[in-house]
């Protein structure tokens, strides 16, 4: 991917990011989700032996001032969850050999970690829902997850267009057998339900939308590198409408 179309990724992904967080929180919580998730993966993904135009650079100072100012309109319990998420994102992207990315289970498990922090808890912590009732104790577990298995997409999208040097499950695991990650996951929740009062909208939503990954992983073969990760990126947005539609008014 060139620049231009990193940060046009990114700028997605923290829409993407915003609308999750407008289900649970306000409109400070929705700035910060959309700017501090689209900064993270713009500079992540982003190649620096690449020119940058002038607005280029301005939209990079607009999300980089964007954070900051967002980050101070959030309360104090909400910035210490923000610094959380800061750290391990730093974990995550250290050049040393001891990065989150660079360990095979630890890597998917810090991506979901920051979703769940950004989308979910700060908006919740920010609302002042405190103590933490058992409705956030779901949509944390659901974007959790939902993100752990979109990740696996990720990886093995890196792997099939050989975009990666780094060992991720999908050098570990083969296709079927992550397949069958995906259709456990979608029967233990349904499981889960018979026993637990659980929500229901929460199961569907949560399984169809590990249902939507599990039918990209059939095709990731057949899809290019670009399309592919725009339709990873619309899980978060099948999610999300899911919700809204499924959530009782």
């Amino acid at each position: 991917m060139s620049n231009n179309q990193v940060r046009l990724h990114s700028i997605f992904l923290g829409v993407c990011a915003g609308l999750l967080t407008s289900c649970f929180g306000g409109f400070y919580s929705f700035l910060f989700a959309f700017f501090s998730t689209s900064v993270v993966y713009l500079f992540l993904r982003k190649k620096r032996e690449e020119k940058t135009n002038i607005l280029s650079k301005g939209i990079e100072a607009i999300l980089v001032i964007g954070t900051f100012l967002s980050f101070l309109f959030l309360n104090n319990e909400s910035k210490l969850s923000a610094t959380v998420g800061g750290f391990v994102v730093l974990a995550y992207h250290t050049p040393f050999q001891f990065s989150l990315r660079r360990i095979v289970l630890l890597k998917p498990i810090a991506i979901s970690l920051c979703w769940a922090l950004a989308t979910v808890i700060i908006p919740f912590l920010q609302e002042e829902v405190i103590p933490i009732d058992y409705s956030v104790s779901y949509e944390t577990v659901a974007v959790f997850v939902l993100t752990f298995y979109l990740s696996l997409l990720y990886d093995w999208r890196d792997v099939y267009h050989n975009q990666t040097d780094i060992k991720t499950i999908a050098h570990c695991y083969s296709q079927k057998q992550i397949q069958k990650f995906y259709l456990a996951a979608i029967l233990i929740f349904f499981t889960i339900a018979m026993f637990i009062n659980t929500p229901i909208e929460f199961l569907i939503c949560l399984s169809l939308a590990i249902s939507y990954g599990f039918g990209l992983s059939i095709f990731i073969e057949r899809i290019s590198f670009l399309h592919l990760t725009w339709l990873i990126d619309g899980g978060f947005l099948f999610y999300v409408m899911l919700k809204n539609l499924l959530t009782p008014i």
